[in-house]
């Protein structure tokens, strides 16, 4: 079964309403604009790494205060480097979580493995190998946003290595009151860490919160031809509801 087939099974036995979209490609940044708008005016990028999409943000939401959660800390320096100029854009050195307070991040020789989880002692991930254990802090959403005076997010996007369930769960005000209105996320089908979030949690998760499955994009494929991850697109009902039916589907 395709990728996109087992999601759409797995979204309808979920109760996720997912409907077929009139062209065949789909591009994350042309729909993740598209949903959220040009005008968007606060998206928040957790787990931003080397600011990548973040770039991406600038230009596809030009009027945004980007919020960019990095705890990796050469990583947050070279995003506070990066984007220096830009002062919509504010970089916060902290892991994003359930519980304020600190945590210990596992870094692999590969940068973008590094997590707030552990790479299973068994999974060699593409020549992956834990390097060291350093304690960074860590900050809920709800908590950030009470502090910063931010009473609503235009898009969530999500990159966690696993540890998504720790960031909805710090998020769970925001979403109790319908204030988050698309996420981008992260599916990991493949058990790279220890005590990960399912894509099946996290499917439900965010059905239980009001959200619709808009596209499935980037999947990636292990070596024996099974889903690795995939990005996925929410959209929650009451964004959806202000949305214009024709240009969507």
């Amino acid at each position: 079964m395709a990728a996109r087939d087992l999601l759409k099974s797995l979204g309808k036995a979920l109760g996720f309403d997912i409907r077929n979209r009139r062209f065949s490609y789909c591009c994350p940044e042309e729909d993740q604009q598209r949903v959220v708008g040009r005008d968007a005016r606060v998206v928040f990028d957790v787990g931003a790494n080397r600011g990548d999409t973040l770039s991406a943000y600038r230009g596809l939401f030009p009027e945004a205060e980007i919020h960019a959660f990095e705890p990796t800390p050469v990583l947050a320096r070279h995003l506070e480097d990066r984007f220096a100029k830009d002062h919509s854009v504010h970089v916060v050195a902290a892991a994003v979580g359930d519980a304020s307070g600190t945590m210990p991040l596992h870094t692999t020789n590969n940068e973008l493995l590094n997590s707030l989880l552990s790479l299973r002692e068994e999974q060699s991930y593409y020549g992956s190998h834990s390097t060291e254990t350093i304690d960074v802090p860590i900050t809920p959403l709800d908590d950030y946003c009470g502090q910063q005076g931010i009473t609503s997010i235009d898009l969530l996007k999500v990159d966690v290595q696993g540890a998504e369930k720790m960031v909805f769960d710090g998020a769970s005000g925001l979403l109790a009151r319908k204030a988050i209105a698309s996420v981008f996320c992260e599916l990991q089908f493949s058990t790279l860490y220890s005590g990960q979030t399912p894509p099946d949690e996290v499917l439900g998760t965010l059905r239980r919160a009001d959200f619709d499955l808009y596209g499935i994009y980037d999947t990636a494929r292990t070596a024996d031809g099974f889903v690795d991850f995939c990005n996925a697109l929410f959209v929650s009902r009451a964004a959806r509801s202000r949305m214009d039916r024709k240009q969507l589907f």
